[in-house]
């Protein structure tokens, strides 16, 4: 009945979508008609609300609703990108398995939702894959990731063809994903390249007088958001000003100038100015 109801509500939708359906017959699919075409889909399993169906002008994808791997940080470093974290994969600290694959970037994924539009994802799971490859195939066996070049890595399928980015919005590769989160050796990787990035992000601070805790949180969450270029960008703006206490929303501010519409909640750092 639910596969009838989802046929019959994306009628115009294209064979790629449609195909998606063989991956629903083990879970309970609830789709509500929202108007103007955008469909709104609910993937339960066990009961629960795991993933949740989305289409909109970007295309067709889902994400993660129901987190089961929470991230739980123990040291200063770790405190810091959960900082970051339940910004990006959900509150309180964030999720080892949180998905999204309806917008543009493809797919993010992850405690700090690395994406494969700028390559991170990839490079994320060659790693996992590295470290346990029979489990990795076990539930992404379509999306295997190869090393292209010293800096690109890619994601390819059985017949050995690149997965484009509108590939990468498909419910098996967020339901593989999500599967994968849950053991320890996906956690680890995760983990260890999110203090790797920390651990640029406090030589980029230091480089700009940030040596506080809030300082360097600050610095980390921009470049989560913005990238590295983006967030210097910025600190240059800062330093320029040679001011010892610069005001959070003053930041924010520069961010909007440099990147409109792609502010992200930053104003959980539980300070409302950045000490140096």
């Amino acid at each position: 009945m639910h596969a009838l109801l989802f046929m019959l509500l994306l009628a115009d939708t294209s064979d790629s979508v449609d195909k998606q359906l063989r991956y629903l017959r083990t879970s309970e699919l609830q789709l509500h008609n929202m108007g103007e075409g955008i469909h709104h889909g609910y993937v339960y399993e066990h009961g629960k609300l795991r993933i949740r169906a989305i289409k909109t002008r970007h295309g067709y994808g889902w994400k993660t609703t129901h987190f089961a791997e929470r991230f739980k940080p123990k040291t200063t470093d770790e405190r810091i990108v959960a900082e970051t974290a339940r910004i990006e994969s959900g509150r309180p600290y964030g999720h080892y398995d949180a998905c999204t694959t309806y917008d543009t970037a493809g797919a993010y994924f992850g405690i700090i939702q690395w994406s494969a539009h700028v390559g991170n994802l990839q490079k994320l799971l060659l790693e996992v894959h590295d470290r346990d490859p029979e489990t990795y195939l076990a539930h992404l066996p379509n999306y295997v990731p190869v090393r292209k070049n010293k800096r690109t890595v890619v994601l390819v399928d059985r017949a050995g063809a690149v997965h484009d980015l509108v590939n990468l919005r498909h419910l098996d590769f967020c339901r593989g994903l999500t599967a994968l989160a849950r053991y320890p050796h996906m956690k680890a990787v995760q983990k260890k390249q999110a203090l790797r990035w920390l651990k640029r992000a406090k030589r980029v601070a230091k480089d700009y007088g940030f040596t506080s805790i809030e300082g360097m949180a600050t610095v980390y969450s921009l470049s989560v958001c913005l990238g590295f270029a983006g967030v210097m960008r910025i600190l240059r703006q800062v330093d320029e000003r040679n001011d010892e206490d610069f005001k959070l929303l003053e930041v924010l501010q520069l961010i909007r100038l440099h990147h409109p519409g792609r502010l992200r909640r930053i104003n959980s750092i539980k300070t409302s100015r950045i000490r140096r």
